[in-house]
């Protein structure tokens, strides 16, 4: 690769090609030396030009000699100098074909036309401000929309509410303030209110991404009066809890609230069901793949966080999430009861995709209730707590064995 360097001023030197001896002064051509200039000839070779005199030299294909005055030719010091250089220059014809639409024809002129990089003087001219500017340029911007997607995109999936619920007795009557200990020393807060005598019926409730366990307290009661057992809890980062919500925690989150009502609170693993609510779906089928439960139930079901996201945002995203929640897979791999709930006006989640999961159950040979709300959007009181909501979950608890309750 050569690039054009006028001749120093003032100076006069015999041009290969040029007929007879006439000197031509500012031609292009590669400066390396006082009073030296090299330019590649037709013939494939380097033609050293002095003052009056002419010396031809083979051109090596990753020759790293240094072109000086004829008598004062040496080897370069540093050979990772030229290779970086050549490789610096490449991307720069690159970047500047794509600006021109010539992506092709620049690269080969940069892997045809090669020449040493490593004289001082040369590289000095090469990596001025003015060609390396554009490169930087486009590597900052390039960088940028990679670098802040990928750290600041879980502020576009989690919406907590920081803020303190009021007391459980206010908003849900009969529950208890609980403390839920993660598996990385998290304490969460919860609400748990147990089962009507004779229930066999525990409702184990994963959150959507937004708000916190207050805004659930209506949920809370409505399950209640079935005579059913819930646990409300709040993720990590949510309801003043400690922490900052991610896929891998949130796992952690809800395996500490199972191992409470297995544990402390002695609700029988047969008698859990799970209710994931949105992205809880997406947590609550991870956990059935560990722990299955008698039954489940998924409200706005999304097929996989890529795919909510591609609707969303209209271009693909999967290759830049650092969380997942891939529901479809995990619902296949499940064998228990499940009731997919939603809305046919969702516009965060398309009801289509909740009519995937759907189906992924059915194809797994599960027991599936579909019900589809009619006209009701993602945050709508009826897919929050309606009758066809509650419904569902009395019909998939009921089929999963959860019985005896009022």
């Amino acid at each position: 690769m050569l690039l054009p360097v006028p001749a120093v001023a003032g100076e006069q030197y015999f041009l290969p090609g040029a007929s007879g001896s006439a000197p031509h002064a500012n031609r292009s051509a590669n400066v390396l030396r006082d009073n030296t200039i090299a330019v590649l000839g037709s013939t494939g070779s380097y033609t050293y030009l002095t003052r009056e005199e002419r010396h031809t030299e083979p051109i090596r294909r990753h020759s790293l000699q240094v072109i000086g005055h004829p008598g004062r030719r040496r080897h370069a010091r540093n050979a990772v100098c030229a290779r970086l250089s050549n490789f610096l220059f490449c991307v720069y014809h690159v970047l500047d074909g794509v600006r021109q639409r010539s992506v092709i024809r620049s690269w080969v002129t940069c892997r045809v036309r090669r020449e040493p990089l490593c004289d001082h003087k040369t590289v000095a001219k090469k990596l001025t401000v003015r060609r390396i500017m554009p490169l930087a340029t486009v590597l900052v911007v390039v960088g940028l929309l990679i670098g802040m997607p990928w750290f600041f995109q879980r502020s576009l999936i989690y919406f907590p509410d920081r803020g303190q619920p009021r007391p459980a007795a206010e908003l849900l009557p009969g529950a208890q303030e609980v403390t839920l200990t993660t598996s990385d020393d998290l304490e969460l807060g919860a609400w748990y209110l147990p089962a009507a005598v004779g229930c066999r019926a525990t409702v184990l409730v994963a959150p959507g991404n937004g708000g916190n366990r207050a805004n659930r307290a209506g949920l809370g009661r409505a399950i209640s009066e079935l005579g059913f057992g819930v646990l409300l809890f709040d993720y990590r980062g949510y309801a003043a809890n400690p922490g900052y919500p991610s896929e891998d925690g949130l796992a952690r989150d809800v395996r500490a609230a199972r191992e409470f009502l297995t544990g402390a609170a002695g609700v029988p693993a047969g008698s859990l069901v799970y209710f994931g609510e949105s992205i809880g779906a997406g947590v609550v089928t991870e956990l059935t793949t560990e722990h299955p439960p008698a039954a489940m139930l998924l409200r706005s079901p999304f097929t996989s966080l890529a795919d909510v996201g591609r609707a969303a945002y209209g271009v693909p995203v999967g290759w830049m999430l650092r969380d997942h929640y891939p529901i479809r897979e995990n619902v296949g791999r499940a064998d228990i009861p499940t009731a997919v709930v939603y809305g046919s006006a969702d516009t965060i989640v398309p009801a289509q995709q909740s009519r995937d999961v759907a189906q992924a159950a059915r194809d797994a040979g599960n027991y599936v209730i579909e019900v589809e709300v009619a006209a009701a959007n993602h945050n709508d009181a009826a897919l929050g707590q309606g009758p066809e909501l509650i419904g569902a979950l009395v019909d998939v608890a009921g089929r999963g064995g959860a019985t005896g309750c009022p």
